[in-house]
């Protein structure tokens, strides 16, 4: 698949409806939006060197390199829904401003993340949080025709089965307040 083809089946997926935008290029880790059919990121963006792009909003549209010249394309709403369980991990900086209508989260090491949304932050609490749907399944250890049970010395594992994370997909943003950064 070309990426115009990635293009036509994320307008077919998210008409004329703002979402969130992940891209992750050889050089650089960035946070826009997907708008009107087209893809904004603060610092311009090249599909040549991406390594993934994620477009979502309750569902999310993953981009990978298929290794080749083309692209790969895989929906969350083809995997299976019953298996899954939310979290949200925190994305943070130790400093926030606002400018050019990007929310710089910045840490004194020099790390900066650009948000294409005006956040405000409690006194002290720098935190944006996103949520991320893990889709799972159980492997169950195998047991043996008497009854008895595999056991992997090494690992101590006796009759026991194992939770699977096979995929993920990130739904959206929440600030320090737990309240959705809404578009």
């Amino acid at each position: 698949m070309t990426m115009e083809e990635a293009l036509t089946e994320l307008r077919a997926t998210f008409p004329g409806e703002k979402s969130w935008a992940y891209a992750v290029e050889q050089h650089q880790v960035q946070i826009g939006v997907w708008d009107n059919g087209k893809l904004i990121f603060r610092k311009g963006y090249d599909p040549k060197y991406l390594l993934e792009l994620r477009v979502f909003n309750g569902r999310e549209i993953r981009v990978v390199p298929d290794g080749a010249d083309g692209f790969l394309l895989r929906d969350s709403a083809a995997l299976d829904n019953i298996n899954v369980f939310d979290d949200k991990y925190i994305i943070y900086g130790e400093k926030a401003k606002y400018e050019d209508g990007y929310t710089v989260l910045s840490e004194e090491r020099g790390g900066r993340i650009n948000f294409p949304k005006r956040i405000e932050f409690p006194p002290g609490k720098v935190e944006l949080k996103l949520k991320v749907r893990q889709f799972c399944g159980y492997n169950e250890v195998p047991v043996l025709p008497k009854g008895e049970v595999e056991v992997d010395e090494g690992l101590e594992i006796s009759g026991r089965g194992a939770l699977e994370i096979y995929d993920f997909a990130f739904m959206g943003f929440f600030d320090a307040n737990g309240k959705e950064v809404v578009l």
